[in-house]
C-alpha cells in the first residue's frame, strides 16, 4: 500500500498491477477528503468521511484508524508510510501480520513542526518511533537522511529517496527542440499577490528580468502556476515587462512536461523565513527541471541547493548581482551552458527515482 503520490507513480512504472494507493488529504478530488485509486477508471477517487467536519485531534485518529480497517482484510508485502501518523497504522497492520514489511518515507521534515509545544512534542514522539520500529528509513533529502544518522539509524536502513520524477516520462521530449531564452518558473496556486513575495522572493527575479531584457530583447519568462493568478503580477508589473512574460495554467502532465523541456533555464527562489521544513526538503520543480535537462538558479538554504552547488548544475544566488550574473552566464555563454546542462542530464540519470528505489527495496529481502 502506497501513501505517497510520487511513489506510487514510480510503482506504477515498474509494476502497475501490484500496488494499493490511499492518501489523506492530498491531491485528489476533494483535499478534505481522503483518496483512493481506482484501477478500473485510472482515477483518484473520495474515500471515507470528509475530513473538514472533523477536528483535527479527531481526525488525526479517524485518519490512522481508516488505513488500519482499510488494509486489514488483505496482505501486503511492503506498507509505505509517508508521515508518521501513517506509519502508526503501518506498524498495528504489521502486528495483525497483514504486512511483512515496513518503510517510513519522510516527505518532509522539521523540528519544529507546530508552534504549539505540546503537538510538536507529540509530533517529535511518533516521529522517534517511526524511525526506531520501521524496518528501512527512507528520506526525501540528504540532510534528513543525515539527522536520521545522528538519531542513530545504521547506514544499511537509511536511504536518499529524492523528489525526483520518473525520467522515462520525460525521455521522448528531451531532444526536441528548445527556446534559447526562455525561462520558466513553477509555482504552486498563488492565492494573493503577498504570496509572490513573502514565498517566492519575486521582486528579486522581476528586477533581473527587467536587466535582462534591455541586453536581449527575445528573453521570455514563463509562469507555470495554478488557478487565475495572472491578476497578481499584473498589478506589480510595469507594461514592459507583461511583453515578456507568458501565464500558463497546465493540467496536463503530458504538456507540463514538453513545455518544460522546450525551456532553457529553470528558476526556484524559496523564502526560508517562516518555513522551516523548506531547509529539509527536497524541490520536486528543481527535480523536474533536472529531468528536463534544464540547469537551475535557485536561492539557498534548502537541501537541494547545496547539491547543485557541490555537482555544479546551475547557481544558487543570493544579491540582485548573484542573479544577474548566473543569468548572463547561463544566456550568453553558450559553452558554459552546455557543459552545466550534461552534468544536469548526468545526475537526472543518476537520480531517477526507479534507480533510487530499487536499492533500497533490494535492501528488504
Amino acid at each position: 500500500c502506497i501513501r505517497d503520490r510520487n511513489i506510487y507513480n514510480t510503482f506504477k512504472t515498474m509494476s502497475p498491477e501490484s500496488i494499493e494507493y490511499f492518501a489523506h488529504c492530498l491531491d485528489g478530488i476533494n483535499k478534505s477528503y481522503s483518496c483512493k485509486y481506482c484501477f478500473e477508471k485510472e482515477e483518484i477517487q473520495k474515500a471515507g468521511l470528509p475530513l473538514k467536519f472533523i477536528a483535527a485531534p479527531f481526525s488525526f485518529v479517524y485518519c490512522i484508524c481508516y488505513s488500519f480497517l482499510k488494509f486489514l482484510f488483505a496482505s501486503h508485502d511492503i506498507c509505505i508510510a509517508v508521515n508518521p501518523l501513517n506509519f502508526l497504522s503501518c506498524y498495528m497492520l504489521k502486528c495483525f501480520g497483514r504486512v511483512k514489511k515496513t518503510v517510513f518515507y519522510t516527505a518532509d521534515y522539521s523540528e519544529n513542526r507546530f508552534s504549539n509545544k505540546i503537538l510538536n512534542n507529540i509530533y517529535k514522539s511518533c516521529d522517534r518511533f517511526s524511525v526506531k520500529y520501521a524496518d528501512s528509513v527512507w528520506n526525501v533529502s540528504k540532510t534528513i537522511c543525515a539527522t536520521r544518522k545522528q538519531q542513530g539509524v545504521s547506514d544499511s536502513k537509511n536511504f536518499h529517496i529524492p523528489n525526483s520524477p520518473v525520467l522515462s516520462h520525460f525521455e521522448e521530449y528531451l531532444e526536441s527542440e528548445h527556446s534559447k531564452y526562455q525561462i520558466v518558473y513553477v509555482f504552486g496556486t498563488i492565492s494573493k499577490s503577498s504570496d509572490l513575495f513573502a514565498n517566492h522572493q519575486f521582486d528579486l527575479l522581476m528586477e533581473t528580468i527587467d536587466y535582462l531584457v534591455e541586453k536581449e530583447d527575445k528573453i521570455q519568462l514563463l509562469l507555470i502556476g495554478r488557478g487565475n493568478f495572472e491578476k497578481y503580477f499584473q498589478s506589480i508589473m510595469t507594461e514592459k515587462l507583461l511583453k515578456h512574460i507568458r501565464f500558463c495554467d497546465i493540467e496536463d502532465r503530458k504538456v507540463y512536461i514538453k513545455t518544460l523541456c522546450a525551456s532553457s533555464i529553470g528558476v526556484a527562489f524559496y523564502n526560508l523565513s517562516g518555513a522551516a521544513h523548506l531547509k529539509f526538503g527536497d524541490s520536486m520543480k528543481i527535480r523536474e527541471y533536472f529531468a528536463a535537462g534544464l540547469p537551475a538558479i535557485t536561492t539557498p538554504g534548502h537541501s537541494l541547493a547545496y547539491e547543485i552547488k557541490e555537482h555544479q548544475l546551475g547557481f544558487v544566488v543570493e544579491t540582485l548581482d548573484d542573479c544577474k550574473m548566473a543569468f548572463e552566464k547561463l544566456l550568453f555563454d553558450e559553452n558554459l551552458y552546455s557543459a552545466i546542462q550534461q552534468r544536469v542530464k548526468k545526475y537526472a540519470i543518476e537520480t531517477d527515482k526507479v534507480k533510487t528505489i530499487l536499492p533500497a527495496l533490494e535492501k528488504l529481502d
